[in-house]
């Protein structure tokens, strides 16, 4: 029978308890990612949301703050087990988009609660706070679906012998994460799918903090909309209303190359195909 030394034995121990608090962990992100699918959903179907009412349902993703703590902790122990420890680099990538998510949320809410907003205005940071939402959601379930795959737990393994008899459980847990994962579709009084998508936030937020009043009149004169005729007094709210209006005309493409050619280091991603 092989000797094992006892510092060899209480390494084997702490990496039997470490990869007990990682799964133990992916629990708890699991339930965080549901939470963030349950306030996105909420916020979709009430689309005019108070302050107050945004943060009743934004406000319980906040109880999750230690646990992002005390995992960042853990990523950085070294007698992680030997299969996570080499995707340790993977997880820390995925983990680290989840913390700024939070930060930009809490930002938005807290803009929201704060600010004598005009009723343009306050529908721009409702679409912000459903986006924000929306973001933290996907990167929880790219974390949780990396995590689950390196953990080798079977309710997310793909193409398992049950698919080759005839089993639709596999199917059932693609479908059931589908639904989870998707924003549900927004009604005709709230805000529209489209305005809480990437690139019409995206855009809108560029108009809004890198633009001035001049550069956005000269912006409406090239895509040829009338500057006058925008909603809203201050510069945010027009920004969103001219944002809104390209959109609803399917003419975010050219707003977005217009910005491209006067913002071109605020771009890292290819153009959309629009």
């Amino acid at each position: 029978m092989a000797h094992v030394s006892p510092g060899d034995d209480n390494e084997i121990k702490q990496s039997i308890q470490l990869l007990e608090q990682i799964t133990s962990h992916h629990q708890t992100f699991l339930r965080f990612q549901e939470e963030a699918k349950i306030a996105g959903d909420s916020l979709s179907r009430e689309g005019e949301s108070t302050p107050a009412l945004c943060s009743r349902h934004v406000k319980p993703l906040f109880q999750f703050d230690d646990h992002i703590v005390t995992f960042h902790v853990l990523l950085q122990q070294i007698h992680l087990p030997d299969h996570i420890n080499q995707r340790r680099h993977d997880i820390q990538i995925a983990f680290q988009k989840i913390e700024p998510s939070v930060d930009s949320l809490k930002r938005c809410l807290q803009a929201f609660a704060n600010g004598n907003l005009q009723w343009e205005e306050t529908r721009a940071q409702r679409a912000a706070i459903l986006y924000a939402t929306r973001t933290l959601e996907q990167h929880l379930s790219d974390f949780n679906e990396l995590l689950a795959d390196i953990l080798k737990i079977p309710s997310t393994q793909k193409g398992s012998n049950n698919d080759k008899n005839g089993d639709s459980s596999s199917e059932s847990t693609e479908e059931e994460h589908k639904q989870r994962t998707e924003p549900v579709p927004i009604d005709s009084v709230s805000l529209s799918e489209k305005q809480s998508s990437p690139l019409f936030m995206s855009l809108y937020e560029l108009l809004k903090m890198y633009t001035d009043d001049l550069a956005l009149r000269e912006i409406c004169r090239i895509v040829g909309t009338t500057y006058n005729l925008l909603n809203g007094d201050s510069h945010a709210a027009k920004a969103f209303s001219l944002t809104e209006q390209l959109d609803n005309e399917n003419r975010l493409s050219e707003l977005e190359e217009e910005l491209r050619r006067r913002l071109p280091g605020r771009f890292q991603e290819p153009p959309s195909d629009q």
